[in-house]
């Protein structure tokens, strides 16, 4: 199992990814997120594996698993090193840290670079 460490551009956030391997789901808390294949993965709040396939932008990264806001748009690294992009959904709330990622119930969220917070619904 391969273990990724993250710091988001907003230069305060560190999180792990998953970029490979096993996964035992007991083993994992809420708000654990990691890149499978092409799909961004997350835990929601009850644990459930919630997933959703970015975007192939047609360009490619270095490392599989980094993540990074652009404009609107999540941005990844999946595991064949191709950058995927999803674009949450307006909440119509409003951040104050660019980047900023977290878990509300089934959902992952995040602020764009407009500052508004977006919402990513999986699978």
């Amino acid at each position: 199992m391969a273990i990724v460490k993250l710091e988001l551009e907003s230069g305060t956030d560190v999180l792990l990814l998953e970029t490979g391997g096993a996964l035992l789901l007991e083993d994992l808390i809420p708000g654990y997120v990691w890149v499978e294949g092409t799909r961004w993965h997350w835990l929601d709040a009850t644990r459930t594996d919630r997933s959703v396939e970015g975007t192939d932008t047609t360009n490619n990264g270095t490392v599989a698993g980094q993540v990074w806001v652009e404009g609107t748009e999540l941005h990844y690294i999946d595991a064949s090193l191709d950058e995927r992009a999803i674009e949450g959904t307006d909440t119509t709330a409003n951040g104050t840290v660019r980047g900023q990622v977290w878990i509300e119930g089934a959902d992952f969220h995040y602020i764009d670079d407009s500052l508004d917070e977006r919402s990513i619904t999986g699978t």
